[in-house]
């Protein structure tokens, strides 16, 4: 059995958008998701850049199908980026 893997992937496009390709393997197992994105995508960055991360509002970023009233109807993609730990992922903790 080989060790999991994730490899995320932002293809951008001359008109500001672009394409998340998002794989996951683990096994036998693997699966393949893509989703375009416009303006969305900044307001994820920056919350990705906040540090420390929200463990109860994570920066998600979901992408797919919407029905021209800004309701998502099918779901493609969806990136959720939580904290690993109480320190927000930080290994090391100064006294």
């Amino acid at each position: 059995m080989s060790a999991a893997e994730l490899h995320i992937v932002y293809e951008p496009d001359e008109d500001g958008t672009g394409k998340i390709v998002a794989t996951a393997k683990t096994g036998a197992f693997a699966a393949q998701g893509e989703a375009w994105f416009g303006r969305n995508l900044e307001s994820f960055l920056g919350r990705l850049r906040a540090y420390p991360l929200s463990s109860q509002t994570p920066p998600t970023i979901d992408g797919g199908y919407w029905d021209g009233k800004g309701v998502l109807v099918q779901w493609l993609i969806r990136i959720t980026i939580k904290p690993y730990d109480l320190a927000a992922g930080c290994s090391y903790m100064p006294s």
